[in-house]
């Protein structure tokens, strides 16, 4: 497999651009401005490209066919149960080792409009690879707006009833410096309930958020949440958060703010679940641009996304695909600026 940096890079008139790889459809920069005009970096992006290809980090990449981890590696789709392939113990993670973040993209088409850029990418998806039925055409659609959002929009057509949950793993620092945690970030979740984890970061079941370290309803610094943390059960796991918040119906669903910078970024989506992980399991296997190990909690990532799991949670849907029905999803990220007081106090 080739390493070479097939990419593309969509601008506004803003002066905000979004670099894609063709290796996972994976967006290596996303470059902003602070409140002094200053553009810098904010998407955690490896070097060399290769890790793109073979790394741990799953940074910037679509996440398929399945998002997320699946107990047992196995699911029910239609009268069938079927068997998948393992790739962390027992459990299948993001899909298997053939998943779509390993997956070469085709670049299908460039769009100048005169209110956005966009890029298309397309992936074929051969039936039981990994385990999962069906023939899918997958597309992801980039479009940065002259708004300052980048959307991505999902399509999947299959001719089998096929289990699907796709998401997007970018990380980011909101500083632009790497070597900064992201834990003096300010953070935003509008729900209610958020999903417990057991010891092998499986969800087992759907609790309120109010009076625990997962309440981000307000704005909360993650610092001082994890701090106050009673029940450190639930964050030795992953070192800090890995968790499915309920965010069904919430727009926004989540809003990260940097007070030092004033960057912010908003998150929008029809997924019913949003998944925040801190990072925490972050470290000096990955190598960021300019030759710079990753340490924990140097970015964190904000994946909306079907239910993860959805099999072994009670009462969430499976996100299961009808034949031949095109189905869709869409995650918006909106860049923007706060004045300092604003984003400490989160108002």
């Amino acid at each position: 497999m080739s390493n070479k940096d097939f990419s593309t890079t969509l601008k506004n008139t803003n002066g905000i651009s979004v670099k894609i790889l063709s290796a996972g459809a994976a967006i290596t920069e996303v470059r902003t401005p602070d409140r002094q005009g200053n553009f810098t970096n904010i998407a955690m992006s490896l070097d060399p490209v290769s890790q793109y290809f073979e790394g741990s980090s799953y940074a910037g990449a679509i996440l398929g066919p399945n998002a997320g981890r699946i107990r047992g590696s196995s699911i029910p789709v239609g009268t069938r149960i079927y068997d998948l392939a393992a790739n962390e113990g027992s459990n299948q993670l993001h899909g298997g080792p053939h998943n779509f973040s390993r997956s070469i993209w085709t670049l299908e088409e460039v769009r100048k409009e005169a209110d956005a850029e966009s890029a298309v990418y397309t992936l074929n998806v051969p039936d039981g690879l990994d385990g999962y039925p069906g023939n899918r055409e997958i597309a992801a659609v980039y479009r940065l707006d002259n708004m300052n959002a980048l959307t991505i929009a999902f399509r999947a057509v299959s001719d089998q009833m096929t289990w699907l949950n796709l998401s997007n793993h970018c990380y980011w620092n909101l500083s632009g410096d790497f070597t900064r945690t992201v834990l003096d970030h300010t953070l935003c979740i509008h729900a209610g309930h958020v999903a417990y984890n057991n010891p092998q970061n499986l969800p087992f079941g759907f609790y309120p958020v109010e009076r625990t370290p997962f309440d981000f309803r307000e704005s909360h610094s993650i610092r001082e949440n994890l701090r106050d943390s009673a029940d450190s059960g639930q964050f030795a796991p992953a070192c800090g958060y890995n968790h499915a918040y309920a965010v069904t119906g919430q727009s926004p669903a989540a809003m990260l703010s940097d007070p030092g910078s004033g960057r912010t970024l908003t998150v929008d989506t029809d997924y019913p679940s949003l998944v925040f992980y801190s990072g925490g399991c972050l470290g000096s296997d990955t190598t960021l641009r300019g030759g710079i190990p990753a340490s924990p909690s140097c970015a964190a990532a904000l994946e909306a996304q079907e239910f993860p799991d959805a099999l072994h949670l009670e009462g969430v849907p499976h996100p299961i695909v009808e034949p031949h029905h095109e189905w869709t999803r869409f995650i918006r990220y909106s860049f923007g600026l706060c004045e300092k007081d604003v984003c400490e106090s989160g108002k």
